[in-house]
């Protein structure tokens, strides 16, 4: 990437890395991936690639046991992600509950995912976050449990939005329905037929 010039996508690419150096186990390693990768999105003007790269030097940073660094990447994320317009506002709350809760601030934890909360509550969904969403609810969940909330429980339902499934497994359900239906009494199969 560097040899054609693309900084932005160089930046993207070494978020990447970070991550990969975390699921690794290597934070130091995370860390200067993270860092430079905040340095090119600051550079290129990226706003998201640095909510992104902030992101990554947050969790980094929490994963060393650096809390107020790991704190100050997230509120710096979430500011990235609302002046950007973007959903990753949720991500950098639940990055800063976890801090709350490795400080063992659960009152800290709470209010940092109050607006994930209201999000949900008004009907909002976190669709389109891949496995984020999954860290989002799971953070909800931690800081409700450990918080004794009974809204807690309601975090571990995942709700669906699509089923993916192979237009075989379609057709043989409706013809599971259509045989049932044929063994109905004339008037279900006419409502049925109308329905």
């Amino acid at each position: 990437m560097q040899a054609v010039g693309d900084l932005a996508s160089e930046s993207y690419a070494l978020n990447g890395l970070a991550c990969l150096a975390m699921c690794q186990g290597d934070d130091a390693l995370a860390l200067a991936h993270a860092q430079a990768a905040l340095d090119i999105a600051i550079a290129v003007q990226d706003r998201f690639g640095e909510g992104l790269a902030l992101q990554s030097l947050g969790r980094a940073e929490l994963r060393l046991g650096r809390y107020a660094a790991a704190k100050a990447a997230f509120e710096r994320a979430h500011a990235a992600a609302l002046s950007t317009d973007s959903r990753a506002c949720y991500n950098a709350m639940a990055n800063m509950a976890q801090v709350a809760l490795a400080e063992g601030d659960v009152a800290g934890a709470l209010r940092a995912v109050e607006g994930v909360l209201a999000h949900m509550a008004s009907g909002g969904t976190l669709a389109g976050y891949c496995v984020d969403r999954h860290f989002i609810r799971l953070s909800c969940y931690q800081v409700l449990e450990r918080a004794l909330e009974p809204r807690a429980a309601e975090m571990l339902t995942i709700k669906p939005t699509i089923m993916l499934c192979v237009p075989r497994f379609l057709e043989a359900t409706m013809d599971k329905i259509i045989d049932g239906v044929k063994k109905q009494k004339p008037l279900n199969q006419k409502l049925f037929n109308w329905a």
